[in-house]
């Protein structure tokens, strides 16, 4: 993978991060008594809820490579090779889509936060 795709990887799994944190910070007691405070946070993990889900699933369909290449490994029957084949390739064309609309949700998103930039200037 090249560094462009690695640099949105690392930035695909900060925003995980902060998604997580925020949802923990949404169930803490302190926060869900704070009506102001729990809409703040609310609204920042709204707007990076999609990307964050799709990168789930990214993270998911790799996984599922992996554990398909280990189980092609070990299966000695050819037709279930060939379904194990199949799979995996499959699983990589749906994670290259799903990776170039990661990038274009995350293109959107610095849009949005442009646009918010400009009318509060």
């Amino acid at each position: 993978m090249d560094s462009v795709n690695q640099k949105f990887l690392e930035i695909f799994n900060d925003l995980e991060h902060k998604y997580d944190e925020l949802t923990t910070y949404l169930e803490s007691v302190e926060v869900m008594s704070d009506n102001k405070l729990y809409a703040h946070y609310l609204k920042q993990r709204k707007a990076i809820a999609e990307l964050v889900l799709s990168f789930k699933k990214y993270k998911q369909i790799e996984k599922d490579i992996i554990d398909f290449e280990e189980l092609s490994k070990i299966e000695t029957d050819t037709e279930t090779k060939q379904q194990l084949a199949q799979s995996i390739e499959d699983n990589r064309c749906q994670l290259k889509e799903l990776f170039e609309k990661l990038k274009e949700l995350y293109a959107e998103s610095k849009d949005k936060q442009n646009q918010k930039v400009k009318v509060e200037i």
